[in-house]
């Protein structure tokens, strides 16, 4: 059970009690991410994620990890779209030592300027590294021609151009004007005694003062749409090709998501799915195939991805475009759709196994639906999309 509480200075806290085993994740989510960001300060969300754990007022460059990771722990940070999360799993008797340190992270960096020289070169490597992959240049290609002159087409890393420019000063200014109670929400989960963890929840967070949430994600956005389909190509010295297709979806709040959820699961999520038995198990024309649906707060993306050798590419490309039509003509099966509702039932259960696990899935449903506990909800809408609904949202492919 969720039990939520919101301190007075607004910052709403939910814990959930376990005691199936003697572990504890506690997570501060921001309501900030790269989707915030100007253009001139691309990639700074990721920057500032990066530069919280190079000390803060009362811990030098290094004691944050070492602090978690000394009672076995594990301390880690993600930035995405629309919010970062901090967050430490350890077992549950070090509980107040884990929460004082996100806490002292998420409210406290000293945002030394060496140190911030330092992080971004390692910042910088890792933007390279992205470029490098195939999966992920392609990906990012996608994004930026279905959401060109938006933030959603922009990388959440940042370019080297942008990221290059930013320094000690403004990322203190960034901080300064994103990070507040208005912005941030705290999960606990585990082997805790409910009253005890908003207790120190108070303690701890209770003094962080409440700003407006001057900023805000983009509410409309420009998308790049025609008869005619982009293309993006790129050559690499790689065995494989790596293609990606895509085309611009609704907002994870739409009605249309759940049946454009099952549709994309039902036709290439798996082995069993029709879109890989057919391209890799009997033609033998790609090495990998899937198909999902990527929603976030202002905007979605349906795409089918694959991997394929060069000789075999265009033909790759054309039998899955007939997989598609032939799912519009015929129909998906219902054994398809009840495979997909079977996998996503017991997902919902596997998520919850772990406390970190458990208290991620609430943050990604407080951020996105603004209910922790939206699961129940969406897990309902999906597994009622009829067989019906699902073959008509192909049309949107």
């Amino acid at each position: 059970m969720i039990e939520k509480y919101t301190l007075n200075n607004g910052i709403p806290v939910f814990i959930v009690e376990s005691h199936a085993s003697p572990v504890v994740s506690i997570q501060a989510w921001v309501q900030r991410g790269s989707a915030y960001e100007s253009e001139s300060l691309a990639g700074i969300s990721h920057f500032l994620e990066h530069a919280l754990f190079k000390g803060t007022r009362n811990r030098k460059v290094g004691e944050i990890a070492k602090e978690i990771e000394s009672r076995g722990g594990e301390v880690n940070a993600f930035t995405s779209f629309e919010e970062t999360a901090y967050y430490a799993t350890l077992a549950s008797r070090y509980f107040e030592e884990g929460l004082d340190v996100i806490a002292d992270t998420v409210q406290n960096p000293s945002f030394d300027p060496g140190e911030m020289t330092r992080e971004k070169e390692v910042i910088l490597e890792e933007i390279k590294r992205a470029f490098d992959s195939p999966s992920k240049m392609v990906s990012t290609n996608l994004w930026k021609t279905c959401y060109a002159g938006t933030p959603y087409g922009r990388p959440v890393l940042g370019f080297e151009d942008t990221v290059k420019k930013i320094d000690a000063k403004k990322l203190k200014t960034y901080f300064d004007k994103n990070y507040n109670a208005g912005t941030m929400s705290l999960f606990i989960v585990g082997d805790i005694s409910t009253e005890k963890a908003l207790a120190l929840a108070k303690k701890k967070f209770g003094k962080l003062k409440k700003l407006p949430r001057k900023a805000s994600a983009p509410k409309s956005l420009t998308v790049n749409s025609g008869k005619t389909p982009k293309v993006v190509a790129i050559s690499r010295d790689i065995q494989e090709c790596h293609v990606q297709i895509g085309v611009p979806a609704p907002d994870v709040m739409s009605p249309l998501v759940p049946a454009l959820d099952m549709m994309a699961s039902a036709i290439g999520q798996g082995e069993s799915s029709r879109l890989y038995q057919r391209l890799v198990k009997e033609k033998r024309l790609a090495l990998d195939v899937q198909m999902g649906l990527v929603a976030t707060g202002r905007c979605g993306l349906l795409t089918m991805a694959m991997i394929a050798s060069p000789d075999k590419l265009e033909a790759a490309v054309k039998e899955a475009m007939a997989v598609l039509l032939e799912a519009a003509n015929e129909g998906l099966a219902e054994n398809e759709i009840e495979r997909v509702k079977n996998s996503l039932e017991a997902e919902a259960i596997a998520g919850k196994e772990t406390v970190d696990g458990y208290a991620r899935r609430l943050g990604y449903y407080n951020s996105q639906f603004g209910d922790p506990d939206y699961e129940k909800k969406y897990l309902e809408d999906i597994l009622a999309v009829t067989v019906e609904e699902a073959t008509d949202s192909l049309e949107h492919f």
